[in-house]
């Protein structure tokens, strides 16, 4: 990260920058604070995550990014106790779920959303793959994306996880694609996650939850990645702990660290 902001600056000097951080005491911070066109958004240092796996501080910070995009305050507060019911109100059941779900032993996990939810599908199955140290592979992929060869990735020993679209151009692929995977029985169960959920996905599914905002009102997509990593997230530590494994350490051969180790950083040839 540092690198690449003093790349920008040396090739773009003209550039603004935004630096969203969940450590006010940061390095970032402290060498390009005086710098022009350059600001910073620490969050509360509460949101830094001390373990390997980033759950809390990827949420807040994409939070935090989503909030800048709401018009005025009064805006930001009311938006932010939407997502905050919804999220209360799914943690009820989420436990249950993923409980369901490891019982199950997956070997495989697979993730799938379009849009801003595909975002969300990355960060989960990062997160599986990380706590697991990778003994439990992962995928991310659209629905669309997912035909052409990655669907050979599902095999009977697969949890598949679909984080459905609320635009419904995106959602007659997706029912499809659901109900193909139900037809050729090419999971160990098939999850689904969105508000509202159709008759059709529901019965073509082995489970399903809805994130339901206040007042049944819908939360788009593009809002909805904090929301919908918390299932992934849950299951991640649920498997991690199921293996024998320090969440917070999960890589007792050293494969990864909380921060890159043993980068060398190439000077640009001018």
């Amino acid at each position: 990260s540092f690198e690449a902001i003093q790349s920008v600056l040396n090739h773009f000097p003209s550039y603004r920058h935004l630096l969203i951080t969940c450590n006010p005491e940061g390095e970032l911070i402290d060498t390009f604070a005086g710098v022009e066109g350059f600001q910073a958004l620490a969050l509360h240092p509460a949101t830094c995550d001390q373990g390997l796996a980033m759950t809390s501080s990827f949420t807040s910070m994409v939070l935090a990014a989503q909030l800048l995009t709401l018009s005025d305050r009064e805006e930001v507060v009311a938006h932010t106790a939407t997502i905050s019911h919804a999220a209360e109100s799914f943690l009820l059941e989420v436990p249950g779920l993923v409980h369901r779900i490891a019982e199950l032993n997956p070997q495989r996990v697979c993730l799938l959303g379009a849009g801003a939810l595909f975002g969300a599908a990355s960060e989960g199955a990062l997160k599986i793959l990380e706590l697991t140290d990778g003994r439990i592979p992962t995928l991310a992929e659209t629905y669309l994306g997912v035909r052409h060869g990655p669907l050979s990735f599902l095999d009977r020993s697969t949890a598949l996880v679909c984080l459905v679209s609320n635009v419904e151009s995106s959602r007659h692929y997706e029912r499809e694609l659901i109900a193909e995977v139900k037809e050729k029985g090419l999971a160990a169960t098939t999850v689904a996650i969105g508000y509202p959920l159709d008759s059709q996905i529901i019965s073509s599914v082995d489970e399903w939850i809805e994130i339901d905002a206040a007042q049944g009102s819908v939360i788009s997509d593009m809002f909805r990645p904090p929301l919908d990593v918390i299932l992934p997230q849950l299951l991640a530590l649920t498997l991690s702990l199921r293996a024998g494994l320090d969440p917070d350490n999960p890589s007792p051969r050293g494969a990864i660290n909380r921060v890159a180790e043993g980068v060398t950083i190439y000077q640009e040839r001018q």
